[in-house]
């Protein structure tokens, strides 16, 4: 789910381990129009914009999702998974006065450290790494606590 280079990045990514991925919108495609062309190009994609998604379906696992699209019409697409990815704005406005923000306001860090300066130490979504996603953030989040924990054993 998302329109933009988010959602239209993590598809592409999603294609080399799928038979299949669709891609809903809630309004026309966002994203840069190189990569919405690769992706329209790939038989395996499908892409459905003007939608709002309404319903996820399942018990345990997920196995569909409804949708309405402008004519209120419902649809149900059957799925084995759904991935969220609408693109965000960090919530980092306080760490400017303790850190350097870059053009996107995500913090700046060493990534060896997950360092934003002195004492100051950022991990997931919020600062300027490549990849964004949960697993990387716990990751970067265990990274800057061993840091943190050396810093103080040192002192």
């Amino acid at each position: 789910i998302g329109g933009g280079n988010a959602g239209f990045e993590s598809a592409a990514q999603l294609l080399a381990y799928c038979k299949s991925v669709t891609l809903l919108s809630r309004s026309a495609a966002r994203a840069d129009a190189i990569t919405i062309e690769k992706l329209k190009s790939n038989p395996k994609f499908t892409l459905i914009e003007n939608v709002t998604p309404t319903e996820v379906h399942g018990d345990k696992f997920v196995n569909g999702l409804s949708y309405k699209d402008q004519s209120d019409q419902v649809h149900k697409l059957d799925v084995s998974g759904i991935f969220v990815e609408v693109g965000q704005i960090p919530a980092t406005a306080w760490a400017k006065n303790v850190s350097d923000l870059d053009e996107f306001g995500r913090v700046k860090i060493d990534p060896w450290t997950q360092q934003a300066g002195s004492n100051v130490w950022a991990a997931g979504d919020c600062t300027n790494i490549l990849y964004h996603q949960n697993n990387i953030a716990a990751g970067d989040a265990v990274k800057a606590l061993e840091d943190i924990y050396m810093e103080l054993r040192t002192k």
